[in-house]
C-alpha cells in the first residue's frame, strides 16, 4: 500500500455530480475518496488526471462507464463488489497501475479494459466472468500472472496480445472459444494447454510466441488456422490429433516437426 502526504478528498466541491453520476473530477489530490452518494462513474470522469495515485470508490457505485480512468496515473485500485458493469477502455493507458482487485459481480471483462496498462503485474479474474473482451490486456507488458475462473467460456481476439512477461497461463476447461491473435506476441510464454471443447485454433493465436515449447491440443480441435503457431521458434515438435482436418497456410514455423496421431 502506498502512502501519500496529501489529504483525503472528501469535499464535494472537487466533483461534478449529476443524478448520482460522477461526471467529472476537478480536484488536484493524490488520493481521492469518491462521495457515498455516487452510483455511477461517468464517461472519462477521471481522464488524464495525472496527479492521482489512488481512488477509493464507495459501495454505492454499481457502474463504471467507458474511458472513466483513461490516461490516469493511479497505482492501485479496489473495485467494490457493488459494481456489476465496467465499460470498455475504462482503465486504458493507466501506465502506472500496478494492482487492481475486481468486483465479484462482474460477468465480462470489457474490450480494451486494461490495454496499455504497462505496470500491471498480476490480476485475478473473479468467478462469474464468462468473457475476456477484445484487446482487454493488450500490451500489458509487465503482466506475468493471470488467474482465470472456471466460469470463463470465451477469450476474444487479441485479448492478451503483446503480454511479453506472461510465461504460462492456465486456460480453464470451461473455455470453448479463443479468438484470433489472443496470445500473439506473448514472447515469454513457454507452455499452453488448449481446453477440450475448443474446435478451432484461430488465426495468429500464438504468432511470435518465441519461447513457446509445449502445446497440448485436444481431440475436440478440427481446424488450425493460418499463422496459429508461426514464428514459434522454440516449438520443436507439435502433436496434432486426427480430429484436425484443416490446416491453414503458414500455421507453423518451418522448424516445427508435425506429428500426427
Amino acid at each position: 500500500m502506498h502512502n501519500y502526504s496529501d489529504r483525503l478528498n472528501i469535499e464535494n466541491t472537487d466533483f461534478i455530480i449529476q443524478d448520482g453520476c460522477l461526471v467529472k473530477y476537478i480536484g488536484n489530490d493524490q488520493v481521492v475518496v469518491v462521495p457515498d452518494n455516487v452510483i455511477q462513474i461517468g464517461q472519462a470522469a477521471f481522464q488524464d488526471c495525472y496527479r492521482i495515485k489512488r481512488i477509493v470508490l464507495p459501495d454505492t457505485v454499481t457502474r463504471i462507464d467507458d474511458f472513466a480512468f483513461v490516461g490516469n496515473d493511479i497505482e492501485e485500485m479496489v473495485i467494490p463488489d457493488s459494481v456489476s458493469i465496467i465499460e470498455h477502455n475504462a482503465f486504458c493507458d493507466c501506465s502506472g497501475l500496478e494492482t487492481i482487485k475486481l468486483s465479484s459481480k462482474l460477468t465480462i471483462i470489457s474490450e480494451c479494459l486494461f490495454s496499455f496498462c504497462q505496470s500491471l503485474e498480476e490480476i485475478e479474474i473473479p468467478r462469474g466472468v464468462t468473457e475476456i473482451g477484445k484487446g482487454a490486456f493488450d500490451n500489458c507488458s509487465c503482466l506475468h500472472r493471470v488467474v482465470l475462473p472456471q466460469t470463463l467460456t470465451r477469450i476474444e481476439f487479441c485479448a492478451f496480445i503483446d503480454c511479453s512477461s506472461l510465461k504460462d497461463i492456465d486456460i480453464p476447461q470451461s473455455v470453448k472459444f479463443i479468438g484470433n491473435g489472443a496470445f500473439q506476441g506473448c514472447s515469454r510464454l513457454e507452455k499452453v494447454s488448449i481446453p477440450d471443447g475448443v474446435e478451432i485454433i484461430s488465426e495468429d493465436m500464438f504468432l511470435y510466441c518465441d519461447n513457446l515449447q509445449m502445446v497440448t491440443i485436444p481431440e475436440s480441435v478440427k481446424k488450425i488456422e493460418s499463422g496459429a503457431f508461426n514464428e514459434c521458434k522454440c516449438l520443436k515438435e507439435l502433436i496434432i490429433p486426427s480430429s484436425v482436418t484443416e490446416i491453414g497456410r503458414k500455421a507453423f514455423s518451418e522448424n516445427t516437426i508435425i506429428i500426427r496421431k
